[in-house]
């Protein structure tokens, strides 16, 4: 996003929260927004808004990318792929024959666990790219940016 699309979007932002951003807050946030693409930035923060609970309240980046995916959804979303496949963990079709109930449920807490640990160990940017709340038509430049990031880093690591 370029910093004029950002102040374009958050100023009305901060109007409707009865906030101002000096200059190096709005450049502060502006860094750690760049990479986001103005669309989705906007959606999210449309979403922040319309949240009836953490609306209330004016958006950091943190609330923002929060409205891309939360723990809960993320939760829910591997408990369902697991319910759907429940031999997505890998387990082989003999032992999955032989389980018990109890082991199936232990096995779907720590698949479920597995794709948290996951989660929280993302970054914003592949937050929102993920996220099925985002649509899909805002996650091009945001898909375009980790790729280039993946590539680069690659490139680096063969050195």
């Amino acid at each position: 996003m370029k910093k004029s699309e950002f102040v374009k979007i958050i100023f009305p932002v901060c109007e409707y929260y009865g906030r101002t951003l000096s200059e190096s807050a709005t450049t502060l946030y502006f860094e750690a927004a760049k990479d986001i693409d103005a669309k989705a930035f906007e959606f999210l923060i449309n979403s922040h808004i319309a949240d009836p609970d953490q609306g209330k309240f004016f958006p950091t980046l943190a609330h923002v990318t929060a409205q891309a995916s939360s723990e809960s959804d993320i939760k829910m979303q591997a408990a369902i792929e697991f319910d759907s496949n429940p031999k997505i963990d890998g387990i082989s079709t003999f032992d999955f024959q032989k389980e018990t109930k109890e082991q199936e449920d232990a096995r779907r807490r720590k698949y479920i666990a597995n794709v948290v640990d996951g989660w929280k160990g993302s970054t914003s940017l592949e937050r929102i790219a993920y996220s099925e709340k985002v649509p899909e038509s805002l996650k091009g430049e945001i898909l375009m940016k980790l790729t280039s990031q993946s590539i680069d880093a690659l490139e680096s690591s063969n050195g």
